[in-house]
């Protein structure tokens, strides 16, 4: 019998529209909904370029330039906030983009009132708090601080800000003076802060304690391995997956697994895959998904 083709999904573009032959560097769906009135936007970051559609039909989508004048070469991660997503690049070249939802705008998310200037590597909002680390520092000079998490004051009620001069002053702490950099954080019931040896955990209530109160740890929770390329760290809300220098890595830093399972190599089946990549120095260009 004849049998029919028929095309697959994914077989056509999301947009057919041509911006450069340069690699996707970030890609982002933003939602914000204030009960009434339901935003949605696509980000991506192509050339340098910030590109927003916020097409809300089936078709006839379009990317539209939004910000110009990025580092070409450096990878983004988003972290959002309400109608507020903040975008940090691993160069350290550029601030902080802020992409507002509501009035689909990106700007450099600088501090006002302080001289000191912030930019980041790593990024996580946690319990009404914005985190950022792995920063580079500029005053009259530039300093460059790789274990380093700066924090912001609460994050109050809408209109939303998040004060990057309150983070400037103060409020920050190092991760143990090892030599190693932040490689990502993510958050577990509690923030998690990696390097490529060790995993630290922050438990708090309140971050700015000596103005409200409140109780806050931080600690060394694994030592020996962590995650060694930034874009392969995952998280499905209950365990961590990444990859460290001994292959693909599963943590659970709530106990939910079995003490066998709590931390173990998942790789073992593509094993001569991970070695080949270890040896060659381009693990760091690796990239995870959960699915």
């Amino acid at each position: 019998s004849k049998g029919t083709a028929a095309p697959r999904y994914g077989s056509k573009r999301y947009i057919d529209q041509a911006i450069s032959t340069f690699p996707v560097r970030g890609l982002y769906r933003a939602y914000y909904s204030t009960g009434s009135t339901v935003y949605k936007a696509t980000l991506m970051i192509n050339n340098g370029k910030v590109y927003i559609d916020t097409t809300t039909t089936a078709t006839g989508h379009i990317w539209v330039e939004k910000k110009s004048g990025l580092n070409k070469n450096q990878n983004y991660e988003f972290r959002q906030y309400a109608n507020l997503v903040l975008i940090a690049g691993d160069s350290l070249d550029n601030p902080i983009l802020r992409y507002d939802v509501q009035l689909n705008s990106v700007t450099e998310h600088l501090t006002s009132a302080s001289p000191v200037q912030l930019t980041a590597k790593r990024h996580i909002l946690s319990k009404n708090y914005y985190l950022a680390g792995n920063i580079k520092e500029t005053t009259a000079g530039t300093t460059y601080y790789n274990a380093r998490v700066h924090y912001s004051l609460l994050i109050g009620t809408a209109p939303y800000t998040i004060n990057m001069s309150s983070m400037t002053v103060f409020r920050w702490f190092e991760t143990f003076p090892d030599g190693e950099e932040i490689t990502g954080m993510g958050e577990i019931d509690n923030v998690h802060i990696f390097k490529p040896s060790s995993i630290f955990q922050l438990e708090f209530d309140i971050l700015n304690l000596g103005s409200q109160g409140g109780d806050q740890s931080f600690s060394k929770v694994v030592q020996g391995f962590g995650c060694i390329a930034p874009k392969t760290l995952v998280s499905n809300g209950k365990f961590y997956t990444f990859l460290s220098k001994d292959g693909v890595r599963i943590y659970d830093p709530t106990g939910r697994l079995t003490a066998s399972d709590e931390t173990k190599v998942i790789s073992l089946p593509i094993n001569p895959i991970i070695k080949r990549i270890l040896e060659s120095g381009t693990f760091k260009n690796a990239n995870a998904i959960y699915y």
